[in-house]
């Protein structure tokens, strides 16, 4: 899917560069690699505005290229140094009295150069008009890479709306006719995006869940209204690392997991869990923690990403992020569910299940259900040690409760008779789980009305 991804700062026009702008510049745009380039830029700035407050506007044509050239190769090193596989630049400035905008290409993180253009725009038009003119002209029927907007000031957020490009849909059109269970959504901003993706679905008549991928501060500035229209978030700290302050990432990952818990979306964390093992067969302590931390902030799903595709040990991967979450799942969450909404009588039924399992400390939770709601209400309540045990006659709603934390999803057949269901469970739970020893459940069932409870009791699975 398209992406974008607005920086903020002041435009460097000859004559207009002071402190403050320069300081916006570098912090929001540019990001600059090394404090030797920092030094250089603020030297520059300081000697154009000093040769345009002189008059000389030779000299200061001279430190503006100057200022231009460092800019892309700064630029250049933080595309490379961030992984992208592409990026345009934008950058806006005064020449000769025009309002120019260049275009830095970056593919593949090779450098294809820059291209100037001169918009047929008043010079006194609005940095949005300009902007918005020139990406509706240039990029005209093309799929938009993602785009980073340097050197000029943008008062709307709003400013670029992500479309799907034909390109799109037919990748959209792919992954359906492929059966995908998710779409993982880039750089989602707000609520919005998630309504443009939601209508290309509805045109394919096909139920899958959508994933919104914060990556940004804006995503984070609207996180609350994202989680109300998706079905899961993912907290994407690759770029949330650069699209944010990198010492507060933690509780900016905090933010997202607990706004997951109050509204009762399924929350993954990824990025970087056991970097290390690309190369080594062991994580280092401080990656096991962080994956325990994930957990203890009631992710339901910890992502590999790096260790599995490109990596040395991606068995060895799995299988040490799958002991780690084993063991850290044996102590209790920070507690963010316990903000959890529940404005409907069903989400009451889930929690009321869950603190009857915990109470009576029975076995597990069985959860009888076709969609799959019944299952994601029980483990919105975050059951502690109490695993929920989801069955369905719908393959579709199998798949997707894979995302659901506590939740082990099983295919079985689905009968009027309550009672040939709770057979038929009984039947896969004894062949799942070989017991010993009698066991007790509460069982929670869903599967004639998903707004309502048809059952919610006690059973018994007997030697």
């Amino acid at each position: 899917c398209i992406l974008y991804q607005i920086k903020r700062c002041s435009a460097p026009c000859v004559g207009h560069i002071n402190k403050k702008d320069y300081d916006s510049t570098v912090t929001d745009a540019i990001d600059f690699i090394s404090g030797k380039s920092r030094r250089i830029q603020k030297n520059l700035s300081k000697e154009m505005e000093k040769a345009s407050k002189e008059l000389d506007y030779e000299k200061a044509a001279i430190a503006r290229d100057r200022i231009k050239a460092l800019t892309q190769i700064q630029i250049s090193q933080k595309i490379n140094q961030t992984n992208l596989t592409e990026a345009d630049v934008i950058s806006i400035y005064k020449e000769t009295g025009k309002t120019c905008v260049q275009v830095f290409f970056f593919r593949s993180k090779q450098n294809w150069g820059n291209q100037a253009f001169y918009p047929k725009h008043d010079p006194d038009d609005n940095v949005e008009d300009i902007i918005s003119s020139f990406i509706s002209q240039f990029y005209e029927n093309k799929t938009i890479p993602r785009l980073i907007l340097t050197n000029c000031e943008v008062k709307d957020k709003k400013l670029i709306e992500k479309t799907f490009s034909e390109k799109d849909k037919k990748d959209i059109a792919f992954g359906l006719k492929e059966n995908v269970d998710f779409i993982a959504l880039s750089f989602v901003r707000d609520a919005s995006d998630i309504d443009d993706l939601k209508k290309v679905l509805k045109t394919q008549s096909k139920k899958v869940k959508i994933i919104s991928k914060i990556e940004d501060r804006e995503g984070l500035s609207n996180i609350e209204n994202i989680c109300k229209v998706s079905d899961a978030v993912m907290v994407a700290r690759g770029d949330l690392g650069i699209e944010t302050d990198l010492s507060n990432l933690r509780n900016i990952q905090r933010k997202i997991m607990s706004n997951c818990a109050k509204y009762g979306v399924r929350s993954i964390v990824a990025t970087h869990l056991l970097e290390s093992m690309i190369e080594n067969p062991t994580p280092t302590r401080a990656e096991v923690t962080d994956v325990a931390n994930a957990i203890y902030e009631s992710a339901d799903a910890v992502m590999l990403s790096g260790e599995t595709t490109i990596g040395k040990y991606p068995v060895e991967a799995v299988n040490f992020i799958s002991r780690i979450a084993n063991q850290t799942e044996r102590y209790r969450t920070l507690g963010y569910e316990e903000k959890l909404i529940s404005n409907t009588d069903w989400q009451h039924l889930g929690i009321a299940a869950k603190n009857l399992a915990q109470s009576i400390d029975a076995d597990g939770i069985i959860a009888i259900t076709r969609s799959g709601q019944t299952a994601e209400i029980v483990s919105n309540a975050k059951p502690f040690m109490k695993p929920v045990y989801a069955f369905s006659n719908n393959k579709k709603t199998v798949s997707q409760l894979s995302l659901a934390g506590s939740v082990q999803a099983f295919l079985s057949p689905m009968y009027t008779d309550h009672e040939k269901n709770i057979n038929s469970i009984m039947k896969i739970l004894r062949k799942e789980l070989s017991p010993t020893q009698d066991l007790k459940f509460v069982v929670i069932s869903g599967i004639l009305s998903e707004s309502s409870a048809d059952a919610i009791e006690l059973r018994s699975l007997n030697l």
